[in-house]
């Protein structure tokens, strides 16, 4: 019985998390929206095709999935990256860094490979 009870906290627990992120990018939006920072007023006048969104095209709902980067920097000057994967009430936490480095590797065909570490919550 104990386990059960256990589970159910952590469910909740997770689906608390997820919620705040969502909270989170929600406000974050209005921030944009109200006071637009250089990158996004160059967004906002841009009429090219891009993947990138303007703020106002940002989905913000639970049915879409998210990617949340923040970028660290250690002592040593590597980055180090944390990133946030929010799907379908689950969080994902990555820790690593787009950047190539020391620990890049090839693969066969020839791409790049990147390590991270991945937490679950």
């Amino acid at each position: 019985m104990h386990r059960v009870g256990t589970c159910c906290q952590t469910l909740a627990s997770a689906a608390s998390e997820y919620a705040a992120w969502l909270e989170l990018l929600a406000k974050v939006q209005q921030q944009y929206l109200a006071a637009p920072d250089r990158m996004s007023q160059l967004v906002n006048a841009s009429s090219l095709a891009s993947d990138t969104k303007k703020v106002a095209q940002w989905d913000v709902g639970s049915r879409a999935v998210h990617i949340i980067g923040k970028r660290r920097r250690e002592l040593s000057g590597k980055f180090d990256d944390i990133f946030v994967l929010l799907m379908k009430g689950l969080v994902f936490k990555f820790q690593g860094s787009t950047e190539p480095g020391p620990g890049r590797r090839r693969v066969a065909s020839g791409r790049r490979m990147f390590s991270t570490h991945v937490h679950t919550t």
